[in-house]
């Protein structure tokens, strides 16, 4: 007797067996890449075979599948599966729920999203965080992390429309990404208010709503192609401290931050001698490098600034001037025609709907305060730097803030046109604000 009833536990011990092994095979939950870029879609494929449903949620809790299934009466086995397609905005979780012999089961997935994520302060461009990491891992009061920054000004000729090219920062130089269409969605982020645009003389002022018509996130995911043109201004004033290997290391140095299909421009300009050198593909640029040559005496650096904002006509993609001074050396130039080459060059770029970046060097304090308000004024960004040691950090957040910006596009009206003007944007943090001022042509 004992024996058969030692037989009959074996024997329900190997079907119990049997049975949760072959339990394994009734559902089935993953995604068909585990490891993604931000921005890009995943598919997760479920299998729920002989169950009465399948729910699948986000990991916010979200239902995103709940689907009824039918159980064959004749127990023969009911196969069901199937695929949702999730587009998640930072690394994420999601569970699946069937219910098999009256048994609810639940299984989950991870999909890691990809990340640039610098930790180490910065006043420059680092890296890249997702909003919804920044707010998960940080400060869910963003104005104590963040900064927001308006680095371009654009006014489109012979109309009324201004492109403001905003960068949102958090303490540590990371791009905050996600935050306007088409990778977020303002109802969602709840980020943005509004841009108030003021005269000079305070007498006028026009607010527009930031609304998903009028503001959208470029960013390494839209396909961003760019061509940007260096003007070096490379005499021997440079050899102080090897300063000149210091530029030609951080041009090299910028490269690297260019796309393949992006084109690259550089003009030397040093004593009476422009050396230009036109459009090649990133991948060709090597090839055809730049002669770094170093001559003492009076700098041609204004005829060769504009020389190379001409080369901008021939571009395609986003465009930008990026111009490197040292302020010295400039004594062969009056004002008043310093001046008309700062005009004639920003005319070319803006003809082309380009930007400009001025990065001057303050050694001696030979600065050139006229200069930089007059680029700055007509929408530049400037990087004023008295440590050499920064220009690595500075061409880096130049190129990184051409791949990867937010753009409100301002229709003004009429009674704006040719006025020295404010423009000032406001997220829903209004201790975020910031405030830059902008001067028509000729001002």
């Amino acid at each position: 007797m004992k024996s058969i009833f030692l037989s009959l536990i074996i024997v329900v011990f190997v079907l119990s067996c049997v049975t949760n092994q072959s339990a394994k095979r009734f559902y089935e939950f993953y995604p068909d890449n585990s490891s993604i870029e931000d921005g890009d879609s995943v598919n997760l494929v479920w299998k729920a075979d002989n169950s009465e449903y399948v729910i699948i949620r986000s990991n916010k809790g979200d239902t995103l599948l709940y689907k009824q299934l039918k159980i064959n009466s004749d127990k023969k086995p009911n196969l069901q599966s199937g695929v949702i397609i999730v587009k998640p905005e930072s690394t994420s979780t999601y569970k699946m729920e069937v219910k098999i012999d009256n048994q609810p089961i639940e299984v989950e997935c991870k999909v890691n999203v990809s990340e640039d994520i610098s930790k180490t302060p910065s006043n420059y461009i680092k890296g890249r965080i997702n909003f919804i990491t920044y707010l998960n891992n940080y400060n869910k009061n963003t104005s104590n992390n963040s900064r927001l920054s308006i680095y371009n000004i654009v006014h489109i000729p012979n109309t009324d429309r201004y492109k403001l090219y905003v960068q949102v920062l958090d303490a540590y130089g990371n791009q905050i990404s996600n935050l306007a269409p088409p990778f977020g969605s303002l109802d969602e982020i709840n980020f943005w208010d509004k841009v108030i645009v003021n005269n000079a003389c305070r007498t006028t002022e026009y607010k527009i709503p930031i609304t998903d018509k009028n503001i959208f996130e470029i960013n390494y995911k839209s396909n961003h192609n760019i061509d940007m043109a260096f003007a070096l201004d490379y005499s021997a004033s440079l050899a102080f401290q090897k300063h000149d290997e210091k530029l030609k290391d951080a041009y090299y140095k910028s490269l690297k931050y260019f796309g393949k299909m992006d084109n690259v421009a550089v003009s030397i300009i040093n004593h009476n001698n422009y050396i230009d050198s036109s459009f090649a593909k990133r991948g060709n640029i090597e090839k055809d490098l730049p002669s770094f040559e170093l001559f003492a005496g009076g700098n041609n650096f204004f005829s060769g600034l504009s020389k190379t904002a001409s080369v901008l006509d021939n571009a395609r993609n986003d465009k930008a001037l990026i111009i490197f001074t040292h302020y010295r050396d400039q004594n062969n130039y009056s004002k008043n025609k310093i001046d008309e080459e700062i005009i004639e060059t920003i005319k070319k770029v803006r003809k082309n709907d380009g930007r400009v970046y001025l990065v001057g060097y303050t050694r001696d304090g030979f600065a050139d305060p006229y200069m930089v308000e007059k680029f700055e004024k007509h929408g530049a960004r400037v990087y004023d730097i008295n440590n050499f040691d920064d220009l690595d950090d500075i061409f880096q957040d130049i190129v990184l803030s051409m791949k990867r910006t937010f753009v409100i596009d301002c229709k003004l009206p009429p009674i704006f046109r040719d006025q020295i003007i404010d423009f000032k944007v406001l997220p829903k943090d209004k201790s975020m604000k910031v405030v830059r001022e902008f001067y028509p042509i000729g001002k």
